[in-house]
């Protein structure tokens, strides 16, 4: 999908499929930038460009902590309902 996309001619489409990539990249990492080797120079600047800008704003470690955040905010959340005393009718 994303090879197909990435040559369309709508730049609007190749720009959201950039951006599709960069998600991408925060779970594969740099081997992703090897399926678009191929492509023209132009293209793989900006691909490159938006691993970058990924790798910046999502470091490993706040992506650890957005995840313990919400794992912990997960747990409290669970034991507060099993907590609740039960309304009866």
């Amino acid at each position: 999908m994303s090879k197909k996309a990435i040559s369309a001619s709508n730049p609007q489409v190749r720009m959201a499929v950039v951006s599709l990539l960069g998600v991408m990249y925060l779970y594969m990492g740099p081997q992703l930038g090897l399926f678009f080797e191929n492509e023209k120079p132009t293209l793989v600047q900006q691909i490159n460009a938006e691993f970058e800008k990924m790798m910046i704003t999502y470091s490993f470690e706040s992506v650890l902590f957005i995840y313990v955040r919400n794992v912990l905010l997960y747990s409290i959340k669970v034991k507060f309902l099993r907590n609740r005393p039960v309304e009866r009718k």
